[in-house]
């Protein structure tokens, strides 16, 4: 009966996890869309939000119903020896620990934008860091690959590794591609050609 529970929680918190991400990567699209100061400060404060009250509780959940499912049912050294079980430790360990001290910076540096007088310019310059687009594409990315290793549980490291490529590759294109996507859509919205 407890593991069926702690799986039920594990799967709440994928959810819960999945809901912030994806609102916070849309909220982001959408605000680097958005021509004026309020609509950009309005973005970021649902991105805060989302973050807040669902990514950080959901994963909270899935470490520690995750933490459970591997002391009790599969054990330490499978972690090890088990790519798929390995690859996901692996990766939620580096999701959580790198790119939600990145992300949560990012969103605490842009809220002080807003409380002092700053341009548009300041703030999309803030945002169109490289850097920042790499890590929430990666973000959306190593959750994809997580859930992949554990629907597929794949039992060779080279999956793994090609895995962890592909959620690379799409960082980078996603780095390259929605900056010059969104100053489309947001000439097309004002007007300006």
């Amino acid at each position: 009966m407890l593991f069926t529970l702690m799986k039920l929680a594990h799967l709440i918190g994928i959810l819960l996890v999945s809901a912030g991400l994806f609102s916070v990567l849309v909220q982001d699209i959408l605000s680097r869309r958005m021509a004026t100061q309020e609509s950009h400060f309005s973005a970021v404060r649902v991105m805060t939000v989302s973050y807040n009250a669902l990514t950080l509780p959901g994963a909270a959940v899935l470490f520690a119903s995750g933490g459970w499912l591997i002391a009790n049912y599969y054990g330490p050294i499978e972690v090890l020896v088990t790519p798929w079980l390995g690859g996901m430790v692996g990766l939620f360990s580096l999701w959580l620990i790198v790119l939600h001290v990145k992300v949560r910076l990012d969103l605490r540096r842009l809220g002080r934008l807003f409380n002092v007088d700053h341009t548009l310019r300041d703030i999309e310059t803030l945002r169109n860091n490289g850097f920042s687009m790499f890590v929430l594409g990666l973000d959306v990315s190593l959750l994809i690959l997580i859930l992949t290793l554990g629907t597929f549980q794949p039992q060779n490291w080279v999956m793994v590794l090609a895995g962890i490529g592909f959620a690379l590759e799409w960082a980078l294109i996603a780095t390259v591609f929605l900056p010059g996507f969104n100053e489309r859509a947001k000439r097309r919205n004002t007007g300006a050609f």
